[in-house]
């Protein structure tokens, strides 16, 4: 798979979508297995548009520690959606914000026995953080509450760093 980087991007807004323009960067490690046959690309633009979808609303906060420092993340501009399958019904929270001076993809998972986050910065390594059982959670079809608090999941030995998590989500649709 090719991995560019750039800048060049307008308009974002987690319900309607973005535009972009600009040069990019392939940045795709050299020991990539398959880049493909397309050749050298140096500039990219379009649209993505998002349809008649709607963000949800959040008052989610997530504070606590990484090996990277502090995590203080309030998700009131990310996207929340109620997902219902064989598992159960869960609300995800995501965006995109700064954590420590660098951009990452933040994911907040509350199901009615679980809760999860993800800390995936563009650069360094992600952090997960997991709770299962009586997590301080409820969940309907509509959204979730969640007060509870979790660990980051480390290799055997090592000190988990922990996050608290509290607030709201209601959930937006997905439009058609």
């Amino acid at each position: 798979m090719r991995q560019f980087t750039g800048s060049g991007t307008s308009g974002f807004n987690a319900t309607t979508g973005v535009r972009f323009s600009g040069s990019v960067s392939d940045t795709t490690a050299a020991a990539s297995l398959n880049k493909g046959t397309i050749g050298s690309v140096t500039s990219a633009s379009g649209s993505v548009s998002c349809g008649n979808q709607t963000r949800g609303t959040s008052t989610v906060r997530v504070t606590g520690s990484s090996a990277d420092g502090a995590i203080d993340v309030t998700t009131s501009q990310f996207r929340v959606e109620c997902l219902t399958g064989s598992s159960g019904t869960f609300v995800g929270v995501t965006g995109v914000t700064t954590v420590n001076g660098v951009r990452a993809r933040e994911i907040v998972s509350i199901g009615v026995s679980s809760l999860q986050f993800a800390d995936e910065p563009v650069q360094g390594t992600a952090h997960f953080y997991i709770a299962q059982g009586n997590v301080g959670t409820t969940v309907s079809p509509t959204g979730g509450h969640v007060n509870g608090d979790a660990a980051e999941q480390v290799a055997a030995g090592a000190a988990p760093h922990k996050i608290h998590v509290q607030g709201d989500a209601t959930c937006g649709s997905t439009g058609a």
